[in-house]
Formats: C-alpha cells, structure tokens, sequence
C-alpha cells in the first residue's frame, strides 16, 4: 500500500514526467481500456459484495454468515485490490498523456475522484476494517450495513464525477 501512496504523491504534487517513465510506454486508448476493466473490477466487486452481505445478513442460517466473512475478504483481496491499483496507475497515465502535467494541474474532474477515493479509502479503514466480525452482533451488521451504503456512494459520486466532468 505504501507504494500506491508514493506513486499517487509524486505524479500529483510535482513531478515533471510521469513516474514511472514506462507510463508512457502505451497510448490513451489502451489505458482508457485498462480503467474501465480496472473500474469495472473495482467497483464492481465492492458492489457486489455489498449486496451479496446484506443478503447473508439476512440469512437465519449462522454458518452462512460465519462462511461469509471467512470468505469476503478473499473474493475482495482478488477483485478489489488489483482493481483498484489498475483504476489508479492507468488513470494517472491517461491524465499525464492527455494534459503533460501533474495531476494537481490537470482539470477538476481529473483530481476530484482522487480525493473522493482518498475518502472513500479512509471511510473503508475507519468503519469496514472495525466491523468484519460482526456474525454475532447485530449493532456491528447495522454499522456495517451503514458503512457499505456510505462506500457504494462514494463510488457512484466518483462515477458521476467521471461522466459529468465538473470543471472540465
């Protein structure tokens, strides 16, 4: 994870070329198609799991629910993780190739997803990290649930933020 933050800090504060140079080793197009996989991956398994969890949640059946969170974190580790560090690299390739600057000089609609999934990053850390034991505590699938609706959001404002491009 300490990679991730590094390669986001230098290729959004200051740097004068892309880091690393191989960024610009594939054109826009081909980039674009790795976002919208990487997107797909990442959202898409957030999503996914969120409704799948409510429907155990749900479930009479106690050695579902205790299936599922020994089970969850893998399905997400497997889609989620290197949807995201796909979603990240080829968003900050496509903004270097299209605008030859650093992030924070690229349009709003270029580095406002980056702050709403910064957000979205540390909401997941504060509320869904706390909650992954909740099998038997009702209060914990409550804020856990709440935790869930608040992630699928963010995602949604990312993706309105994509298409909509305020300030572009």
């Amino acid at each position: 994870a300490s990679w991730v933050v590094a390669f986001l800090l230098i290729n959004y504060n200051g740097a004068t070329a892309p880091w690393p140079s191989a960024l610009t080793a594939l054109d826009v197009r081909t980039w674009a198609l790795v976002h919208a996989v990487s997107g797909s991956l990442f959202a898409g398994g957030i999503f996914t799991t969120t409704f799948l969890e409510w429907l155990v949640f749900r479930s009479p059946s106690r050695a579902v629910q205790v299936f599922w969170f020994s089970s969850a974190t893998k399905a997400e580790a497997a889609l989620v993780l290197p949807g995201l560090t796909g979603l990240l690299v080829s968003g900050v390739a496509q903004a270097w190739l299209t605008y030859q600057c650093p992030i924070k000089y690229a349009p709003l609609y270029v580095k406002l997803p980056i702050h709403v999934l910064t957000l979205f990053g540390l909401w997941w850390l504060l509320t869904d990290l706390t909650t992954r034991d909740a099998v038997n505590d009702k209060g914990k699938q409550l804020r856990r649930q709440g935790s869930n609706l608040v992630s699928c959001m963010l995602l949604i404002s990312i993706y309105a933020i994509m298409v909509l491009k305020p300030g572009g």
